[in-house]
């Protein structure tokens, strides 16, 4: 077995719900005791039901620093539970499946909250509110100390949409992919193979221009790497022109793909990481390159807030808001 995780990690903020079951059926106006009295409460519901319960809750995408109502959890013990332990525990001792693994993410992660009206940042945004994740546990003084360090880091000039998409590409991916890697790097007894998607092809270009994104866009938004293994439509009815320098990126990353899914090596000049100090990465461009020291800059200064820190997934009776 092998396993690929792009644009995502069990770190990342967004991945994880909260234990809401009896606040979903007080939404309902109904008064139950136990979340089995809410579980059969909601199978009862048809789909639409379900749904517009769903929307009774507040779920800011966005929002790092708040945690999801929906999603998984850290169960209690049972004989059915899948998960019962903080996934970060299980990284840094080594007892996850040894298998070979790919982690990587896109070069401008942030830039997917321009797509929708559902991830589109909000006009009320307040960065310095919203920058540290509700799963890294600071005190209060240390918090807001914190706040105005990251703040200058990505807002140094006064709040940007560049900012803003760093910030929201850091935080939401890069922190929870690098920090896994990481983490499981310690006791890892198979490979780990860590990559940035910086190739910006025609493709993607034309995207975003019916996205209606500036022509000065940069970067790679987060799931476009997905169009060089599958045929992807981002809007319905329309179909994305590949070129022929566009095949041929699609040619090359299919077969890395695929040579790792058989047999756990990409066969190419990706080497694996072996280094917690230096995150070496295959950055996948029209040049196609090792590179060492991913996002060096913004990473080092996540990684000494994280460290002393960590993160922590095990608050499961939160009430969501």
């Amino acid at each position: 077995h092998k396993a690929i995780a792009q644009s995502g990690s069990v770190l990342n903020p967004w991945a994880w719900g909260q234990r809401n079951g009896l606040q979903l059926a007080e939404k309902l106006g109904k008064k139950v005791t136990s979340e089995k009295e809410a579980l059969i409460l909601l199978r009862g519901l048809s789909d639409v039901q379900l749904y517009e319960t769903s929307l009774l809750l507040t779920d800011d995408f966005m929002n790092m620093a708040v945690r999801r109502p929906f999603g998984p959890i850290i169960e209690k013990p049972n004989p059915t539970a899948f998960l019962c332990e903080d996934p970060a525990l299980i990284l840094a001792t080594g007892r996850y499946n040894q298998v070979p693994q790919i982690l990587g993410a896109c070069s401008n992660e942030g830039l997917i909250y321009e797509f929708s009206t559902f991830f589109r940042v909000s006009a009320d945004f307040q960065p310095e509110k919203q920058i540290i994740p509700w799963n890294v546990k600071l005190a209060a003084e240390s918090k807001t100390l914190w706040q105005k360090r990251l703040s200058q880091l990505y807002y140094k000039d006064g709040v940007k949409k560049s900012g803003v998409f760093e910030q929201i590409g850091d935080v939401g991916f890069y922190v929870g992919v690098t920090e896994s890697t990481k983490l499981a790097l310690k006791n890892a007894k198979q490979p780990i193979y860590l990559y940035k998607f910086s190739y910006q092809a025609d493709m993607v270009k034309q995207l975003y221009k019916l996205m209606r994104l500036p022509e000065s866009t940069a970067g790679v938004a987060h799931g476009m790497d997905g169009n060089f293994l599958f045929p992807c439509r981002w809007i319905p009815g329309v179909e994305l022109e590949v070129n022929a320098e566009d095949a041929k990126a699609i040619q090359s990353v299919v077969e890395i793909w695929t040579n790792f899914a058989y047999t756990g090596n990409p066969h190419t000049q990706w080497e694996p990481v072996t280094d917690l100090e230096n995150l070496k990465y295959l950055d996948i461009d029209k040049e196609t390159q090792m590179r060492n020291q991913l996002l060096k800059e913004r990473l080092d200064v996540w990684a000494n807030l994280t460290q002393n820190t960590g993160f922590s997934l095990t608050a499961l009776d939160t009430p969501a808001k």
